[in-house]
């Protein structure tokens, strides 16, 4: 292969990694359609039945927005590695591919897991969507936590696969808690920010952005539930699947708040 071709996997290698995960769930899925989705069967979320692909047609189409955010994501990172983007502040989502790759990858994971759920309508896709959610918010403790104690990429690695897999065997066996893990993170990049308030600075914008869209998508999935005034179980407009287009939103607004980062020049 000419070199010049080997080059550019490389510096797109994030988002080629990312689309591979992303085609392996879809033939992952297809293929648990086709055997009739068997297991446990269990009805969330309000959203009729209607059977076929996707049981839940709102519920499950939007969740693939996340799929389809996380591999913008890979992508803008493979376009800053090939283009260089001397301009782009230095820090670990832009230094390397590596931090950013990852976080595309939770993305893409959480979306897919989300559509396990909804479209298959059983025990396992619930423990899927789960998992999938612990993967994603274990991302955003981690890097914070790296980057107070400066550690490195392998250490990195070593607590976000002991987090997220630790979180992922409990709920098998208790009920946890995904907004205590939401606070976690918070907590920790507000800790991360207090150090080093005179050293970096962030675009807030990005963290106005994330609380609407959390926030705007909370009350819309309390009001969507039964009884309540977006129920409308046999209408393609679900208050659950905005809840997903509003959390998908959420995971590109931080990944652009983690983006900004940038240090203080001192004149």
């Amino acid at each position: 292969m000419p070199e010049k071709y080997m080059e550019l996997m490389k510096r797109y290698r994030a988002f080629l990694v990312c689309l591979v995960v992303a085609i392996a769930c879809w033939a992952a899925y297809y293929a648990w359609y086709l055997a009739g989705f068997p297991g446990h069967y269990i009805h969330v979320f309000c959203e009729v039945d209607s059977g076929g692909l996707f049981k839940q047609n709102a519920n499950s189409v939007s969740s693939l927005l996340f799929v389809y955010l996380g591999l913008v994501i890979a992508w803008r990172v493979g376009r800053q590695q090939a283009e260089g983007c001397p301009q782009l502040p230095d820090n670990l989502m832009n230094r390397t591919d590596f931090y950013a790759g990852v976080y595309a990858l939770a993305v893409i994971i959480l979306g897919w897991g989300t559509v396990a759920m909804h479209g298959s309508l059983t025990s396992l896709g619930g423990f899927l969507d789960v998992s999938s959610m612990y993967i994603w918010v274990s991302f955003c403790v981690c890097y914070s936590f790296i980057r107070i104690i400066r550690g490195g990429a392998f250490l990195f690695v070593l607590i976000y696969a002991g987090l997220s897999t630790g979180l992922i065997f409990a709920s098998l066996h208790v009920e946890t808690t995904f907004g205590a893990l939401i606070l976690s993170a918070v907590i920790l990049e507000g800790v991360y920010r207090l150090i080093n308030r005179k050293r970096v600075r962030f675009e807030n914008k990005w963290v106005l952005y994330t609380v609407l869209s959390f926030s705007s998508a909370f009350g819309v999935w309390n009001l969507s539930l039964q009884g309540r005034p977006f129920y409308y179980p046999d209408t393609i407009f679900q208050g659950h699947a905005v809840w997903h287009i509003l959390c998908a939103v959420a995971t590109w607004t931080i990944y652009r708040y983690y983006r900004s980062e940038q240090p203080i020049v001192v004149s």
